[in-house]
């Protein structure tokens, strides 16, 4: 990854987080596996990879989302499939198809119903 391309990572999280403070007032930037990630208090919601998202999500909608290819399981630096991760694509010009599913991220680790 260039130095760029982690800006460019580094940004669209900053937005991400600005749009769901609106909604979540404990959403904050942080890291995770050094790329730029979202938390709700203490807890990880959702990382940013070049052109993907690692989405935390309960373990059956993630199930759902990569039976519907509607994701991918989130592999983090080749490690096995993490249970309730699903990686799916983001194109920084459109959000309102990642919004949702980011909301709903906050949400599940939060601990909110």
């Amino acid at each position: 990854m260039t130095k760029s391309d982690a800006s460019e990572e580094r940004a669209l999280l900053e937005r991400l987080v600005g749009i769901l403070a609106a909604e979540f007032d404990d959403v904050r930037a942080g890291t995770m596996f050094g790329w730029p990630a979202a938390y709700t208090g203490r807890r990880l919601a959702f990382c940013i990879r070049a052109s993907v998202i690692g989405v935390k999500l309960p373990e059956a909608e993630a199930r759902r989302l990569i039976a519907a290819g509607e994701a991918a399981p989130f592999l983090p630096h080749g490690k096995p499939p993490m249970r309730e991760w699903v990686e799916v694509p983001v194109d920084p010009e459109d959000l309102s198809g990642v919004l949702p599913l980011l909301s709903r991220s906050v949400r599940h680790v939060g601990g909110a119903p």
